[in-house]
C-alpha cells in the first residue's frame, strides 16, 4: 500500500499528463494561461473556425477587388446664389497700356525767345500724357504751351521770355510713352 502511495506521489502527475484527452476536459473550462505558448499548431485548430477578427491589423492578405456600386439616383438642383443665374456678358473695356517709357528732349541751351522742344515717341508708342520744364533760369522765362502732337507720336512745349534777357536758359519736353490696344 505504501508502495502505491509513493508511486502515486511520484509518477502521479505524470501518468495525469498522458493519459487525459479531450474527451475528459468539459468544454470553456480551459483558460489561455492553462496553456503552454507555442503549444497550440494549425493543426489543432479546425479549419475555417476563425474569424477576420481572430487576427491582427495585416495579418490576412487582402481579397480581390469588388465590382463597382451602382450609380446612385441624381440629387436635387441647389438653389441660385443672391445673384440669381449667370448675367449677361458686360461691354469691351478700355484699351490697356503697355510698355510705359518717358522720353525726354530739351531746346539748345542759349539766350534766344522763344524756344521750342518736342518729345517724339519710338515707332510703334503713342503719347498718353507728357509736361514742359525750364532749365537754367531764375525769373523772367514763361511756358505759354504743353500739349501733345495732333497724330499722337509725342510732346511739344514752348517758352519764351516775358522781358528780352542776357541769362541763357532752355525748355524741355517730357512724353509718357506706351503701346495702347
Amino acid at each position: 500500500m505504501a508502495t502505491i502511495a509513493l508511486f502515486a506521489a511520484l509518477g502521479g502527475s505524470s501518468y495525469a499528463a498522458i493519459s487525459i484527452t479531450g474527451k475528459q476536459i468539459r468544454d470553456g473550462s480551459l483558460a489561455g494561461r492553462d496553456l503552454r505558448n507555442g503549444s497550440l499548431t494549425s493543426a489543432d485548430v479546425r479549419d475555417q473556425s476563425l474569424l477576420a477578427n481572430d487576427f491582427k491589423s495585416g495579418q490576412l492578405p487582402a481579397g480581390p477587388k469588388g465590382d463597382p456600386g451602382r450609380v446612385g439616383p441624381q440629387g436635387i438642383q441647389g438653389e441660385l446664389g443672391p445673384i440669381g443665374p449667370q448675367g449677361l456678358q458686360g461691354k469691351r473695356g478700355l484699351p490697356g497700356v503697355a510698355a510705359y517709357e518717358i522720353v525726354f528732349e530739351q531746346s539748345q541751351f542759349n539766350g534766344d525767345s522763344p524756344k521750342t522742344a518736342f518729345a517724339k515717341c519710338p515707332t510703334g508708342k503713342l503719347a498718353i500724357g507728357g509736361g514742359a520744364s525750364l532749365f537754367g533760369l531764375g525769373h523772367g522765362v514763361t511756358i505759354y504751351a504743353s500739349y501733345p502732337l495732333d497724330d499722337g507720336s509725342g510732346w511739344s512745349a514752348e517758352a519764351e521770355e516775358d522781358a528780352s534777357t542776357a541769362i541763357t536758359w532752355s525748355v524741355g519736353a517730357y512724353a509718357i510713352c506706351a503701346k495702347v490696344g
